[in-house]
């Protein structure tokens, strides 16, 4: 969860390190918004 509220923040000096991510940026944070929730959805279902 923190590191996803990193990526949607933009901090520039996360993403330095990370040179390769700097182009796929929009479709990487895109991404894991996705894969949160759908985490959070099959966990809810699992434990109703």
């Amino acid at each position: 969860m923190i590191i996803i509220s990193k990526e949607i923040s933009g901090n520039p000096s996360d993403f330095y390190h990370h040179p390769l991510t700097l182009p796929s940026l929009p479709f990487h944070s895109s991404f894991m918004l996705f894969f949160f929730f759908f985490v959070i959805l099959h966990y809810n279902h699992i434990r109703t």
